[in-house]
């Protein structure tokens, strides 16, 4: 008896130890979960929020959201959970929700237009299982419509095709439609609809068709034709090909008179012949006349009202804003189909500019009028350059740390800007500081495709440089513009003992491979450079050379080689050490001199000559910076003035030069993790192309948006990225260009603390 009480003394805790760790997973029987909002419209980019409460007794460790249609993409995703996505379902876990919290993840997507008029619900499941097991649906307020009808995709369908009132000039083909729709008939001789030449078109919306054809009928000619209808959603349904043919011209049909039987008689029918059908083409182009007249500049584009007419009909009439290039369909058109009409339309213009404005008709038979071209000039703001990117090939040149970029003279320098305010043209000037020299000013051009402003810069003489830009728009406005400043150092000279200048050889530059640690001959074409490089008449070199380990050879007649030292750059930096060949004596084997310093000479030294720089920034350093509001691309405001109180970084970028992408990357990370007090500012792009920026990128940072680029003089933007300082009262305490990684940021913003 002792033995059965000691074993169940002992074994008992066991079990109920045993009992307590064997948890039951899959116990939730209680939630619910709303989504805001529930009424979307298509192609709006907006954020959901899906809000999950545990209302059950047991913490939810796993959830899934599933989107109302496969179509719609989760999007960004924010929430503090761990997600996995598959196709329209995102599953969250590596976190608890504990009895009478919630959660509130959110998306941020673009309803696809293919989902107007659709309805339908949101689903959340949730579990205690880390894994997902027997999860419980989420009851609430989870529906989703998309404002709209469904959309139509469906053609109408042609019937009870027939021909009548056939004559020797015209015929009406007649048909009907299940549904509203325009009338249209395309014909020719040919048996090919595609090589059909004419047509008649109705854009009233019937279900009874009828038209009548004449233009280029002629007589006994048989004709090819098809019919098409097209409804209000735009699908167009056509039938087969079919066949009519006129009546001939001037045809008699003869007649019988009854004669006696005993006597044979012959009736003859004499008949005009049937002429070659001649096809007369109609070859007149519409009259388009433009009756708005425009004097001066407006702020936004009006409404522009014009006629066309045409000898047979007038089937079509658009517009265009760039002299012809690119056309949009007038919106507002009178009697269409008709042989005059009249129409208006407000050009889609919204940025500052000169526009060539042109009104387009065409008829019918495919003829094409177009208007003279009416000067529209949109001035809302003068013009402003923004920011600016100087590089070398590939190789951006970024500022030092005084904001001054250097170079070297006489090499080739691409710029690149952005501007607002419509200018026409933009002209750099270079001027010599200090020197005397007169200014040298190098025109810039704008790509259409981008509407960034390009050009190149050639500094002939060493020296410091002040770049500025003239700007002129269309209106006659006029600006001027402090850009930053440019130091060009003297190149490389290469001389003898006697300091007498070498003028026949070559430079060569080799780098090293940072994988294989190989040396091979540096490709300086890439960099609008050669290399090896022939010494000039005076006995000079320049190379301007990206970050990696370097040496230099310099091959000369009579002369030895000489080979440098190992030198390696961590930014792009002009080399221009100056070196003393040595003359020596050698063999000379079977026409091959082999000097004795070549196999027994020192290393020579690669000395840089450096150059002052002068402040190009620090204007606003000891300043207030200037408060501004601006919206951000997830339309919120951002007012620079709620930042005090505590250091803040104002970073401005761009979205098209690679140090600024570069820069933004590493600034997501630190804004986005709530690590780093800082701010992201776009400056003369729109919300649109910012936010689409955003979303190929998957950044999370909110980003402010200075669309017409009012920061730019207030902050004196220059080269790009460009970061202020600014401590707790509000004021700039350092600017710094140039790329700075995590540390080089954190390092910043601690130093606006030390106040």
């Amino acid at each position: 008896m002792k033995k059965i009480f000691f074993l169940v003394a002992t074994l008992l805790p066991v079990l109920l130890f045993i009992r307590s760790i064997s948890t039951t997973w899959a116990t939730v029987s209680s939630c619910s979960a709303t989504v805001s909002p529930t009424e979307v419209n298509p192609d709006d980019y907006l954020q959901f929020t899906i809000t999950i409460n545990n209302t059950d007794s047991v913490n939810i460790n796993w959830f899934r959201i599933t989107t109302p249609h496969a179509s719609l993409d989760p999007g960004t995703i924010m929430s503090n959970w761990s997600r996995s996505v598959s196709g329209n379902v995102v599953t969250f876990t590596g976190n608890s929700l504990t009895p009478g919290t919630n959660t509130a993840p959110r998306f941020e997507t673009i309803i696809p237009s293919s989902l107007t008029g659709f309805s339908g619900s949101w689903s959340v499941q949730v579990s205690d299982d880390p894994g997902g097991a027997s999860p419980y649906n989420c009851a609430g307020t989870l529906n989703f419509n998309v404002t709209g009808a469904a959309p139509d995709t469906t053609a109408p369908q042609i019937l009870e095709i027939s021909v009548s009132g056939v004559t020797t000039s015209q015929a009406t083909v007649g048909w009907t439609t299940n549904e509203a729709a325009t009338s249209k008939v395309e014909y020719d001789v040919s048996a090919n609809p595609a090589d059909y030449t004419f047509s008649k078109v109705d854009t009233a919306l019937v279900t009874s068709h009828s038209q009548t054809i004449t233009q280029s009928v002629a007589p006994g000619t048989t004709y090819y034709y098809q019919v098409c209808s097209t409804d209000a959603a735009n699908n167009q349904g056509c039938s087969s090909e079919n066949s009519f043919t006129t009546a001939a011209a001037g045809t008699v049909v003869a007649t019988s008179t009854p004669v006696p039987s005993s006597t044979s008689t012959t009736s003859v029918i004499t008949a005009t012949p049937t002429p070659t059908p001649v096809i007369i083409r109609d070859t007149v182009a519409p009259r388009v006349i433009i009756t708005t007249e425009i004097t001066g500049s407006v702020t936004a584009a009006g409404k522009i009202e014009g006629s066309a007419s045409d000898n047979e009909d007038v089937a079509s009439i658009d517009y265009s804003t760039d002299d012809g290039v690119n056309w949009l369909p007038v919106e507002v058109v009178e009697d269409l189909g008709s042989k005059s009409t009249e129409y208006s339309f407000v050009p889609f213009i919204f940025d500052d500019g000169n526009y060539k404005i042109k009104v387009r008709a065409i008829d019918s038979a495919g003829n094409v009028g177009i208007s003279t071209a009416l000067d529209l000039v949109i001035d809302r703001l003068p013009p402003r350059v923004g920011g600016n990117l100087l590089s070398l090939g590939p190789q951006p040149l970024l500022p030092d740390k005084n904001g001054v970029i250097i170079t070297l003279k006489g090499l080739e320098i691409k710029i690149t800007l952005t501007a607002v305010g419509g200018p026409t043209s933009i002209d750099l000037i270079a001027h010599s500081v200090g020197s005397g020299r007169e200014e040298k000013m190098f025109s810039l051009s704008q790509s259409p495709e981008t509407g960034l402003w390009h050009g190149v810069i050639n500094l002939p003489d060493t020296g410091t440089y002040d770049l500025s830009t003239h700007a002129a728009d269309g209106a006659g406005n006029i600006t001027d513009r402090e850009l930053g400043r440019v130091v060009a150092v003297e190149e490389g000279h290469v001389r003898d003992e006697n300091k007498k200048m070498v003028t026949k050889g070559e430079v060569a530059i080799y780098i090293q491979d940072q994988l294989t640690e190989s040396w091979s001959l540096w490709d300086a074409r890439t960099f609008g450079q050669e290399n090896p490089q022939k010494l000039d008449d005076n006995g000079n070199y320049q190379y301007f050379l990206p970050p990696g380990k370097y040496y230099l050879e310099i091959r000369s007649p009579f002369y030895n080689k000489l080979t440098s030292k190992i030198f390696k750059l961590d930014a792009g930096t002009p080399l221009n050490s100056d070196f003393v060949l040595q003359k020596g004596g050698g063999l000379n084997l079977f026409g091959l001199r082999i000097g004795f310093a070549d196999l027994f000479s020192k290393k020579a030294d690669v000395v840089l000559k450096s150059v002052k720089s002068s402040a190009g920034v620090g204007k606003l350093i000891g300043k207030e910076a200037k408060n501004f509001n601006l919206p951000t691309i997830e339309d919120n405001k951002f007012s620079l003035n709620t930042k005090r109180g505590g250091s803040f970084i104002l970073s401005f970028v761009n979205t098209w030069s690679p140090p600024s992408t570069e820069q933004i990357s590493i600034l997501d990370d630190l804004i986005s993790d709530d690590l780093f007090a800082g701010g992201i500012l776009v400056s003369e792009e729109t919300k649109s192309k910012v936010r689409i920026f955003q979303k190929k990128g998957k950044y999370e940072s909110d980003f402010i948006v200075d669309t017409d680029g009012e920061l730019v003089e207030d902050y004196a933007v220059s080269s790009l990225p460009m970061h202020f300082l600014i401590d707790r009262r509000g004021v700039v305490k350092e600017i710094v260009t140039g790329v700075l990684n995590k540390d080089e940021m954190q390092q910043l913003l601690e130093e606006g603390g030390e106040t």
